[in-house]
Formats: C-alpha cells, sequence, structure tokens
C-alpha cells in the first residue's frame, strides 16, 4: 500500500504528474492514506482542518464546477457526488485559481451537482432557499464536523453565536476553537458561517477573500442584520 508526502496544498506533489498521464483527465492516485509524522503535513491538513484518517481509495474522480451567480462565479468541488468545498463568488479566474491551488487533482466539469447550481443562483437572486445536498465532512475532524453541522442547522435569516454553537455541540467553553472551525469552514455558504456573530452582537471575523464585508452583504441579504449590528459591526 503505497504512502505519500502531502505538499501545503493537501495532496501528494506526484499528483499533477499523475494526472498529465491520465487520459480522460485527472484520477485520484490509488489508496493515499493521510499520516501526520512529517513536519509539513500538520501544515497542510489544517488548510481545511484535514482528519488524518481521510482516505481517498483507488479511481475516484474529483470535479468542480464554475457557474455565474448575480453576485459573480461560484465553485464547488465534489466527489462521489457530495460536495467537498465550495467558493463564494467573484471573479471566475480568481475562483478557478483557488480550487486549482487547493484541490489540484480535481477537473472542471459543467455537468455536476446541476440541481445545487439552480439553488445558488436563485439564493444569490435575492430568493429565500434551503440547500438540499450531500456534503463530505469526513476528512474533518470529528470536532469540526459537529460544528458544521451544528451550523448548517441555522436558518436562512437567522444567526446563532460562536458560543451558542459551543453549547450545542457539547462543549461550552469551546467558542474559540468554534471560531476557528468557522474561519477553516471549507463549505462557505452550503455551511453558513456568515450566520455565525460574537455573543455581543458584533459581526465577528470572515476568511472570504472580500472579508468582513462579504458577511455583512449575505447577512444583509437575509434580512438577519439590524442597523444597530451592523453600527457595531463597523463603528457607523
Amino acid at each position: 500500500m503505497p504512502y505519500a508526502r502531502y505538499n501545503a496544498t493537501g495532496f501528494p506533489p506526484s499528483m499533477k504528474l499523475d494526472a498529465s498521464r491520465a487520459k480522460g483527465g485527472p484520477v485520484i492516485p490509488r489508496e493515499v492514506w493521510v499520516l501526520g509524522a512529517c513536519g509539513c503535513l500538520g501544515v497542510a491538513l489544517t488548510r481545511f482542518g484535514l482528519s488524518f484518517s481521510y482516505v481517498y481509495s483507488m479511481d475516484r474522480m474529483m470535479k468542480y464546477r464554475l457557474f455565474l451567480t448575480d453576485w459573480g462565479h461560484f465553485g464547488m468541488v465534489e466527489l462521489d457526488n457530495k460536495v467537498l468545498a465550495t467558493y463564494l463568488p467573484g471573479k471566475q479566474e480568481k475562483v478557478r485559481q483557488r480550487i486549482q491551488d487547493d484541490w489540484p487533482g480535481a477537473i472542471e466539469s459543467k455537468s455536476i451537482l446541476t440541481p445545487l447550481c439552480r439553488q445558488v443562483k436563485k439564493y444569490f437572486n435575492g430568493s429565500k432557499v434551503r440547500f438540499s445536498v450531500s456534503l463530505d465532512l469526513s476528512h474533518l475532524s470529528p470536532f469540526r464536523g459537529n460544528v458544521l453541522k451544528a451550523c448548517q442547522r441555522i436558518p436562512y435569516g437567522q444567526t446563532a453565536s460562536y458560543a451558542d454553537l459551543a453549547r450545542v455541540v457539547g462543549s461550552p467553553h469551546a467558542a474559540r476553537a468554534v471560531g476557528s472551525a468557522m474561519a477553516h469552514n471549507p463549505l462557505p455558504l452550503l455551511v453558513p458561517c456568515h450566520r455565525v456573530l460574537c455573543s455581543d452582537g458584533t459581526i465577528g471575523g470572515f476568511s472570504s477573500p472580500n472579508g468582513i464585508r462579504e458577511k455583512e452583504r449575505l447577512l444583509r441579504l437575509e434580512g438577519a442584520l439590524n442597523n444597530q449590528q451592523m453600527a457595531l459591526a463597523f463603528g457607523r
């Protein structure tokens, strides 16, 4: 059984070589196991809070899709019809480059997850949407997986605090760890980390390329921020 040293993208350095030899597009190397022995591996795995036990089995094809919304091009990565990662709207080439940097084994497809694409387009058009899709959280640590599942249950137009989520997952003193899980959320929008605020009602942080302004914009789209909260968040 082969083992591989992982680079900062979270995938073996040999993956690009394997991909260039595959006739039908890049194929994930067979039975690549994540091991926690080398120093740089921790950096690679914490990119998305990866678990040391995550396994990619042989010949599973990872794909990604970009599509246009009213806010720009949205990106998503899937494996076995489950979503691994999402990318909030931006310029098409910038979103594509982020995906390729994070998931170098993925190939682009315009035919995957079509129902989800329609739901995401409706969301950014201002419609109230509850996303129905299978998510792959198996590459996350148990704690982060539980936090993301709890966050996923926050309804459209409502908010919760980091402390609320900590209590829900049975770790009432772990609000800071919950904040870290939100900061490394690989599935923004589908796991609505933008709906998680500080206990004092301020907006908290947001790790998207557009930062806290994008968090405010998403909350405003859902009608989830009142004027006082926005004033507290931005000193207005």
